[in-house]
């Protein structure tokens, strides 16, 4: 008797199918929700159904440049702002006091309860199956994609294909010296999928990544770490969450510990019996190895956070000691540290070599150049992370429903999102290394913020049959309000003296009493109230959630335009030239890791310059002033 999944193969083979999603992880899953809800009939293949929506690496979402692209995901719809909401254990925004543009929305995650809530999720979208199997073969006649071959020779035909299966491909683990194919502890890798991209012609890299042992929960000594308490108001993920499911007192909270001499000092004597150390393949610069870490900086103290994996699991995620030692070596490394003298470890860290395509051979709406109705999404392309693949996975969804039924495809602007910057990125430049999202990646990034993702993206993805209708409602009813408001705001001008009359709050500011300001301009300046606004205003209601985002965005515009003009300056040097013998050491203000990335590439010119990854919009204004500095201008004449 046929099993389900075969049952459904054997319909699919007779019946064609919009969209076929190979991988269930975050890009996949997005990827396989985005095509569905844009109205195609979609398939969903796994190796196991019962992994989908599993938190391979660290139990925590978001962080700094990762929070602003889990909003982007949510303001077009996506899952996994809407499930961390519902799974979070541990509220802990970074970069508070930094202002709401560079905000790092973070939470600690619950692993077992994220997966359920994904599933249920994937499993109630309308118009998505999901079938067990691994596919073999990729089906192309005419450069174009018809299908896919499974590796029990059923062929399910389709008219588009997403391709998201993480670190899998033709992937190996390793621990110490011991080497063996998987792409996670206790799962196969595809090796096969693997050789039919080389078939077709694309060009493939290799890469790796790395975990952390996880540790016992009940052989922590905690009160020889510090305790980094959750927030007392936490800031949700999603547009749509209207309260956080979990109170305070029952959230969880980290503990942050630091290595020494000690951890080192095992750390270098056992380097020799390190896979890792003697491959040549490149590691995540972003989230270095506790090898790494002790190769490059032995000096140095570096430290770990121990993070919950969900309100009822023993274990403990040490993030910041991902590590690839033999498993008895990891126990002696942490047993050096204070509070883990008698630390058991329930699974050894271990690390992750696997292919990636060279993501120049994508379009921007994530389709490859040389097969049409192919494409890619997650950690295939090169980047690390759940959330750059959840970024990925919407987009190459949305794209695939779309040339599944011949509509206009939608491509992200970097101007316009972290998503843009993202595949603007990795299809202009391409990558050597892991790809992270940085803030500092953004050239528009003060205009670029969490609190703005819905007005920036929300009706991009309506027009391309993204949207629920639910959160359509819901954000227009916010885009109106805070249009309204705004054009209130800007329109009511007076005097700052005649202010003071109208609002009680106003009554110590004595400087510039005849400048005439808007009530918009009042609002972000003296950090005006519900209640005082409402006073300027008179007959006006205002609401406190669109009053807080109306002062952010006063905030920052006038910095916004500033940063514009910037990018127009370099725009105009563009061809500016640089001498041979440059020495980007001198230059004050440029980070270390850009002086490494230009010492290397040797640019000619600044337009060259901004075409290297990882070269951020500051370095290039630091580049740009020194080569107009007298002392190079004369050395150059």
């Amino acid at each position: 008797m046929l099993s389900k999944s075969s049952r459904l193969l054997r319909r699919c083979f007779q019946t064609e199918v919009d969209v076929i999603v190979i991988g269930g992880g975050h890009a996949g899953c997005e990827s396989a929700a985005a095509s569905a809800r844009c109205g195609s009939k979609t398939i969903l293949v796994t190796q196991n159904k019962n992994t989908i929506g599993e938190m391979s690496c660290n139990p925590s979402f978001g962080g700094i440049g990762k929070g602003h692209l889990i909003r982007e995901v949510d303001a077009l719809d996506g899952l996994c702002a809407r499930i961390c909401d519902k799974s979070a254990i541990t509220y802990q925004a970074l970069n508070r006091a930094q202002g709401p543009a560079v905000l790092g929305l973070r939470a600690q995650i619950d692993r077992k309860l994220y997966k359920k809530h994904m599933q249920n999720e994937i499993n109630s979208t309308e118009r998505l199956e999901v079938v067990e199997g691994e596919v073999a073969e990729l089906l192309v006649k005419n450069k174009k994609v018809v299908g896919v071959k499974m590796a029990n020779d059923t062929i399910i035909s389709t008219k588009c294909v997403v391709i998201t299966t993480g670190t899998f491909l033709r992937a190996q683990i390793y621990q110490g010296m011991k080497v063996w194919p998987a792409g996670r502890i206790g799962e196969k890798s595809s090796d096969i999928l693997s050789e039919s991209f080389l078939q077709h012609g694309f060009e493939l890299g290799r890469l790796r990544t790395g975990t952390p042992p996880r540790l016992m929960k009940d052989s922590i000594d905690f009160s020889k770490f510090e305790m980094v308490k959750p927030d007392q108001k936490p800031i949700p993920f999603s547009f749509l969450t209207e309260n956080i499911w979990i109170k305070y007192e029952d959230q969880l909270p980290t503990y942050l510990g630091h290595t020494n001499e000690e951890t080192c000092r095992i750390g270098q004597e056992n380097m020799h019996e390190n896979y890792q150390v003697a491959s040549e393949t490149t590691s995540p610069r972003y989230c270095p190895s506790f090898e790494s870490k002790v190769l490059r900086f032995p000096k140095l103290q570096h430290r770990l956070f121990l993070e919950h994996e969900g309100l009822d699991s023993p274990h403990i995620y040490p993030q910041g000691m991902s590590m690839t030692f033999k498993p008895e070596v990891q126990k002696e490394i942490f047993r050096a540290i204070p509070g883990l003298e008698n630390v058991e470890i329930f699974q050894p860290g271990y690390g992750v070599q696997y292919d990636f395509v060279n993501p120049k051979q994508l379009k921007k709406t994530l389709e490859t150049q040389k097969v049409e109705g192919m494409f890619l999404a997650g950690q295939i392309n090169g980047t690390t992370g759940y959330e750059e693949a959840a970024a990925q996975g919407v987009v190459a969804g949305i794209n695939a429903s779309a040339r599944a039924q011949n509509e206009p495809a939608m491509e992200v602007s970097r101007t316009e999102a972290y998503i843009g910057v993202l595949i603007d990125d990795l299809t202009s430049l391409g990558t050597n290394e892991p790809y992270r999202m940085l803030t500092s990646r953004a050239e528009f990034r003060l205009h670029l913020r969490p609190d703005n993702a819905d007005i920036r993206l929300t009706e991009l993805g309506r027009r391309h049959n993204a949207i629920s209708d639910e959160r359509w409602s819901t954000f227009s009813k916010t885009r109106d309000a805070l249009n309204d408001l705004t054009e209130k705001t800007e329109q009511m001008k007076m005097s700052v003296v005649k202010w003071k009359r109208v609002i009680p709050k106003l009554s110590a500011t004595t400087r510039n009493e005849g400048k005439v300001l808007s009530a918009f301009e009042l609002v972000h300046r003296y950090d005006l109230g519900k209640e005082d606004l409402e006073m300027g205003l008179q007959d006006v209601k205002v609401d406190e959630k669109i009053l807080e985002r109306l002062k952010i965005e006063g905030r920052y515009r006038m910095e916004h335009e500033r940063m514009k003009a910037k990018k127009q300056e370099i725009d105009r040097e563009s061809a500016t030239e640089i001498p041979d013998n440059i020495d980007f050491s001198k230059m004050r203000g440029m980070s270390l890791e850009c002086i490494e990335k230009l010492e290397r590439a040797r640019p000619r010119n600044l337009a060259a310059a901004t075409r290297i990854s990882g070269i951020t919009p500051e370095a290039i204004v630091v580049l740009m002033r020194y080569l107009k500095s007298p002392a190079v201008v004369r050395a150059t004449v």
